[in-house]
């Protein structure tokens, strides 16, 4: 049976609406907007415990100790190519933050959507290829270890320079944008 094959065969319906939302909630991203910090550190958080619990589960369903050496220098190698990445994916130029109502703008970028589907597909594929057993051991254990490096590297770094930027930014008044009530509503 094909790689892809075997994976498409075992998807559950319920990736489909993940990769929904996640184009959904990148897409909004490709529009500067003022928004609530936790909008802007939500996904980030899910795809770091995503990456703590990938490591762990792994490490069960293919009988890995957490301590085994190459999976944890393929973690630390992609670790450290995920830090940088997460740290220069954030455009400081045009950052505001409003300390009092804990909102922010950031410019609009297609950066937040592309790595968050990249991202989702390459560990989606690594964890249906570890749960299947679709390569051999070491490497399965090696890929899945390295994704989770690059995920909490990129996330984590992304996030503590978002957090860094929130606090030295100067205060800045900023507002929700309203919504436009339709006339059916207004009534």
């Amino acid at each position: 049976m094909n790689f892809f094959t075997a994976i498409a065969q075992h998807t559950p319906p319920a990736m489909i609406l993940m990769v929904a939302l996640i184009v959904w909630r990148g897409y909004r991203f490709t529009r500067a907007r003022v928004r609530p910090i936790r909008t802007y550190l939500l996904l980030p958080v899910i795809f770091i415990i995503w990456g703590v619990l990938h490591i762990v589960l792994a490490a069960q369903l293919l009988h890995v100790p957490l301590t085994a050496p190459a999976p944890i220098l393929g973690f630390l190698a992609a670790l450290i190519i995920g830090a940088p990445l997460g740290w220069f994916s954030i455009n400081s130029t045009g950052f505001a933050i409003d300390h009092q109502r804990k909102l922010a703008f950031l410019p609009g970028s297609w950066v937040p959507i592309l790595r968050y589907l990249l991202v989702f597909v390459i560990n989606y594929l690594v964890s249906m290829a570890t749960q299947l057993h679709l390569l051999p051991l070491t490497t399965l254990a090696l890929l899945s270890f390295a994704v989770s490096g690059l995920m909490i590297g990129y996330f984590g770094v992304w996030m503590g320079r978002f957090l860094n930027l929130y606090q030295r930014a100067p205060q800045t008044d900023l507002s929700l944008p309203s919504r436009k009530k339709s006339p059916a509503r207004l009534s």
